[in-house]
């Protein structure tokens, strides 16, 4: 139907005027919502669930909640919690995805340690084949399974092609402070998959997906987990 929008992201929330705590949708095209779909719909689930007060619905290229929380030193560590369009929707789509979470960082004091973490979507493949990482997110962040995890195959198994991706990563981009300071940076043995509870793997050792009527697995994903330091 033309101008009707497909939803194809994250769900749409919206965004605090501050640009504090956001989830947010990507619709394929140009195509917007139209008046009475998206909106009236978030609009139903706000009405019972209650709507934070300055949110206004907005449509952004990143799936983001932004958090900023107070360090031991005082120092504050903004995060960032993404979820990119899926692997089978044109690459484009990730890269702007990458481009704004980009943004995001630039805008934020030099001093401010970030960290990004999430579904980023970005198989193997794609990454091999064009540069994701090399060209969106190592000159920006550290990949915290570039520093870490040496023995970790993958956050994701695709079955068909016989291989792993990192689909999740976390990413960490350190205060840039003057030489007297100290900087909060990541620690190379912490970084680790979360994947010992029952039910995340299966006998063949690759990630064991929610299934139902049996209610076994619990996701196509292993979640990574990473600690921080001062140093």
């Amino acid at each position: 139907m033309p101008g009707a929008a497909k939803k194809i992201g994250a769900l749409v929330v919206g965004e605090k005027k501050d640009d504090i705590g956001a989830l947010c949708g990507i619709y394929r095209g140009g195509d917007q919502p139209q008046p009475g779909d998206e909106k009236k719909r978030w609009e139903k689930w706000f009405h019972v669930f209650g709507k934070p007060d300055g949110l206004e619905l907005r449509l952004l290229p990143v799936a983001k909640v932004d958090v900023a929380v107070v360090l031991p030193d005082g120092s504050l560590l903004t995060g960032y919690s993404v979820h990119f369009p899926a692997p089978f929707h044109p690459t484009g789509m990730r890269e702007s995805a990458y481009r704004r979470l980009n943004e995001l960082r630039a805008g934020l004091p030099a001093d401010r340690s970030v960290f990004a973490a999430g579904d980023f979507n970005t198989t193997a493949v794609e990454d091999r084949d064009k540069a994701k990482l090399d060209r969106w997110v190592r000159p920006y962040w550290t990949v915290a399974h570039d520093v870490g995890c040496d023995d970790c195959p993958g956050t994701s198994y695709y079955a068909r092609r016989d291989d792993w991706s990192f689909l999740d990563m976390i990413l960490w981009s350190p205060g840039t402070g003057s030489s007297e300071e100290t900087t909060w940076n990541l620690r190379a043995d912490s970084v680790q998959m979360a994947n010992r509870g029952p039910g995340q793997t299966r006998p063949d050792g690759t990630p064991w997906r929610f299934e139902m009527p049996a209610g076994s697995g619990v996701s196509d994903h292993w979640p990574m987990v990473a600690g921080i330091e001062i140093e």
